[in-house]
């Protein structure tokens, strides 16, 4: 795979805070656009398009968690990114328009954003992958942790991996 990397990263990596290395982000911080914005949407494009089913995945179940994730995000960039949503598309600041297809949520924020999206859910004592747009994992790939998305069949998500 083609290996985009950022010159600097929006947070510091040197604080490490418990297990599993995650904590909550700032409401501001929740999406970004970097200088690897236009280099990742177009590696995203071609995943979407010739991989798809190595690059996302929903359960049926999880559909209008993914549908409310759409709006927030897309929101989120018309507010804080620079984005213009029109009603049925987005219109980049690179020129771009991206059609927004509310029956393909996580497909629509895998071609706007370059940010990862993960559906957890829970079941249980459990929280479950229902949902991802995932193109860029750092240590594990959403076929480990998906089980079979679109039957049902969902995997309890193991410890991810500390950077």
């Amino acid at each position: 795979m083609t290996k985009i990397l950022q010159n600097d990263l929006p947070y510091d990596p040197s604080h490490h805070g418990a297990l599993p290395g995650i904590s909550p982000l700032a409401s501001e911080a929740w999406l970004i656009v970097d200088e690897t914005y236009s280099a990742q949407m177009q590696l995203q494009k071609t995943l979407l398009k010739h991989r798809r089913d190595k690059a996302l995945g929903l359960a049926p179940e999880a559909f209008a968690v993914a549908q409310g994730l759409l709006g927030m995000a897309l929101d989120f960039a018309a507010t804080h990114l620079g984005f213009e949503r029109r009603k049925d598309q987005i219109l980049y600041f690179d020129g771009r328009i991206i059609l927004i297809d509310d029956q393909d949520p996580l497909a629509t924020l895998g071609r706007a954003l370059q940010n990862d999206f993960c559906l957890l859910q829970p079941r249980g004592a459990e929280h479950i992958l229902t949902g991802a747009a995932l193109c860029f994992p750092a240590s594990w790939t959403l076929e480990e942790n998906s089980c079979n998305l679109y039957q049902g069949s969902m995997c309890p998500c193991r410890v991810m991996i500390p950077i």
